[in-house]
């Protein structure tokens, strides 16, 4: 069973763009060692690395909880069950 010791935690970042109409686009990025960069906090949940987040708290971001490298996925992924605690555990709570 893996617990929250075994876990990487990706902070997450805010990126803004503008559009050419002024528009500001607001998306959140994380560093993905499966990707090998920064993807989308939005497809994390679809990932089988994936095992939760944390929500922001005590002026720190948010994060993304993951296996580490290295260690294989369970099939189905884990990131649908609110496995250790996540995805609504505040950080450092």
């Amino acid at each position: 069973m893996i617990t929250m010791a075994d876990l990487v935690e990706r902070d997450i970042q805010e990126q803004e763009t503008i559009t050419a109409d002024g528009v500001v686009v607001r998306r959140l990025t994380v560093h993905c060692d499966r990707h090998g960069g920064a993807t989308y906090v939005s497809e994390c949940a679809a990932c089988a690395g994936c095992v939760g987040y944390l929500l922001p708290a005590g002026g720190q971001p948010g994060a993304v909880l993951c296996r580490p490298p290295g260690d294989p996925p369970r099939p189905g992924g884990e990131a649908a069950r609110p496995a250790v605690g996540a995805p609504t555990t505040p950080r450092g709570g």
